[in-house]
């Protein structure tokens, strides 16, 4: 399962990859809610593992959250497939609390 945030720009990825393909690379999400029409998403090799896609995604604007089926082909060929959740950004929060110390007298 991979996880992406529904934002712009590319987010990094790692899909293991098959040591027989290779060539041009296509990324697309079908839903698995409603199966609507796969939306195709920009994808970028970085090439820096030979057991590993480490892809630069950028997902389409406009998708829904939720879950999606994704298919990598690599010049028509599929090489990976799997499960994606694209969820919205959650703001960063943190939780703070005083700590508090009581020190006791021993007799």
């Amino acid at each position: 399962m991979i996880y992406l945030v529904n934002q712009p720009g590319p987010q990094a990825v790692m899909v293991p990859k098959p040591v027989t393909e290779s060539g041009a690379l296509t990324m697309t999400f079908r839903s698995t809610v409603n199966q609507t029409e796969p939306v195709d998403a920009g994808v970028i090799d970085i090439s820096v593992s030979k057991l590993y896609y480490f892809l630069a995604v950028t997902v389409p604007e406009g998708m829904q959250p939720g879950e999606y089926e994704y298919t990598l082909r690599a010049d028509g060929v599929i090489v990976a497939s799997g499960v994606a959740m694209i969820r919205d950004a959650y703001p960063t929060v943190q939780y703070i609390k005083e700590a508090t110390y009581e020190q006791y007298e021993t007799i």
